[in-house]
C-alpha cells in the first residue's frame, strides 16, 4: 500500500517526536502537574531536561538494535515466538489505550473551545476519520506533514509567548521551592511518564526507513527537549501572567491566558486561532498511535491484499472512536486516571518493558561478540 511511501528523513522523525511530547498535557497531563507542584511546575519541566534523556536514551538504543526490523520484529527476535508475542500483545493494548485517552482529550479540547453544541461522538469521528485518512496515506505523508505543521507551530508559539511576556510577573511564580526539591522532583517525574510514553509508537518505525540514519539520535533528542522547553515556557507565562490560583480553576488555563492577547483592534478572539496548535500535538498522537496499531494488525495477520489491510485501519480506528465515546462518564475520571494511574500501571509498566528490551539486547550483544 506504501512501498514508494516509506522513507523519511531523521529531522522528521525529531518533528514527530516533538509533537509527540506534548501530546498528553491539553487538559490532562499540564493539569496533574499543576496539582502536585503548583507553582513549581515550570521547574519541575525544567528538570525533566536532565532527567529525560535516561528514557530517551533507551529508546534510541532499541531503534539502533537491527535496524531493519520494527519492535513487534525485535521482540520475537529477543523473547522467542510466544513470549515476544505476549510483549507485542500487551505493548498493542497500551497504546490502543493511549490512543483511546488522547481522542478523548482531542474530543473535549476541541467542544470546550470550539464546538460546545456538538455532540461527542461526532467531534470523535471527525477526528477520527482525518487520522484514518493520514494512516493510510503513509508515514511518509505523516512526516511531511508534521514537517509544515511545526513552522506553524513555532511561529504560534514565538506570538504567543511574545505579546504574552508583557503581562508576566515574576512575583506569580513564588515562593519557589516552597515544599523542598522533593516534590519537585516527583513532579518531574510525573511530566516525563506523560512525556514519554507516547514516543514509544516511534518504535515502529524501522530505522532503515530513515535516510540520514546518522543524525537520528541528534535530531530524536532535540525534538523531545524541544517538546519539554516548550512546556517549561507554557507553564512559566501561564502561572505568572493568571497566578497559581486561576491556573488551579481552569481545565485548559493555556487557552485563557491568550485572552489576553491582543495584536491589532480589528482582530478579536485571536485565542481561538492561537489554541489549535495544541490541538496538532492531540492529533500527532492519535495519528501514531492508530500506525503502531496498524502495523500491528499487519505483523500479526500478513495483510496481502492493501485492501484488507484499509479495512482493518477503518475498523480499527471506529473501535477506538466508540470505545472513546463511551468509556468516562466525566472529566474527572479521566483526571483521576491520568493523575494517579497512568505514571505507574501505563507509563511505568511501558518503562518496564523497555528497559527489559535494552537489557535483554545488551546481553545479546555480548554474547555475538564472544
Amino acid at each position: 500500500m506504501e512501498k514508494n511511501n516509506n522513507i523519511i528523513s531523521a529531522a522528521q522523525i525529531g518533528i514527530i517526536g516533538y509533537f509527540l511530547g506534548n501530546a498528553f498535557f491539553i487538559g490532562m497531563g499540564n493539569i496533574s502537574v499543576v496539582s502536585l507542584v503548583k507553582q513549581d511546575a515550570w521547574l519541575a519541566a525544567l528538570l525533566a531536561v536532565i532527567i529525560g534523556l535516561l528514557p530517551i536514551s533507551i529508546l534510541i538504543y532499541i531503534m539502533n538494535y537491527k535496524p531493519d526490523k520494527n519492535i513487534l520484529e525485535k521482540n520475537k527476535a529477543l523473547f522467542g515466538k510466544i513470549l515476544g508475542g505476549l510483549i507485542n500483545l500487551i505493548l498493542f493494548v497500551y497504546i490502543f489505550f493511549i490512543s483511546i485517552l488522547i481522542i478523548w482529550s482531542a474530543s473535549n479540547y476541541a467542544i470546550i473551545i470550539y464546538l460546545t453544541d456538538t455532540p461527542r461522538i461526532i467531534v470523535i469521528l471527525l477526528i477520527v476519520l482525518l487520522v484514518i485518512y493520514a494512516v493510510i496515506k503513509g508515514i511518509e505523508t505523516i512526516c511531511r506533514t508534521g514537517q509544515i505543521l511545526l513552522f506553524i507551530t513555532v511561529i504560534t508559539i514565538i506570538t504567543i509567548a511574545t505579546n504574552l511576556w508583557q503581562y508576566s510577573d515574576f512575583y506569580n511564580v513564588k515562593p519557589i521551592l516552597k515544599d523542598g526539591i522533593m516534590p519537585m522532583i516527583e513532579g518531574s517525574m510525573l511530566y516525563l511518564s506523560y512525556a514519554f510514553t507516547p514516543l514509544i509508537s516511534l518504535l515502529i518505525i524501522p530505522k532503515k526507513t530513515i535516510k540520514d540514519q546518522k543524525k537520528l539520535n541528534k535530531y530524536l533528542i532535540g525534538g523531545f527537549l524541544f517538546s519539554i522547553i516548550t512546556m517549561v515556557l507554557v507553564f512559566y507565562v501561564v502561572t505568572s501572567v493568571l497566578t497559581i490560583n486561576l491556573v488551579d480553576l481552569y481545565r485548559h488555563p493555556a487557552y485563557y491566558v491568550q485572552k489576553k492577547i491582543s495584536i491589532t483592534p480589528y482582530f478579536n478572539n485571536v485565542e481561538n486561532f492561537f489554541s489549535l496548535h495544541w490541538f496538532l500535538n492531540l492529533f500527532f498522537g492519535v495519528i501514531m498511535s492508530l500506525y503502531f496499531l496498524r502495523e500491528y494488525v499487519q505483523y500479526l495477520f500478513k495483510f496481502k491484499n492493501p485492501k484488507h489491510l484499509k479495512v482493518s485501519i477503518i475498523i480499527l480506528g471506529l473501535i477506538v472512536a466508540v470505545i472513546s465515546n463511551n468509556l468516562f462518564e466525566n472529566g474527572t475520571d479521566v483526571f483521576n486516571l491520568i493523575r494517579y494511574h497512568f505514571p505507574y500501571w501505563v507509563a511505568g509498566v511501558l518503562f518496564g518493558i523497555l528497559l527489559l528490551i535494552c537489557i535483554l539486547i545488551f546481553i545479546r550483544k555480548k554474547t555475538e561478540d564472544t
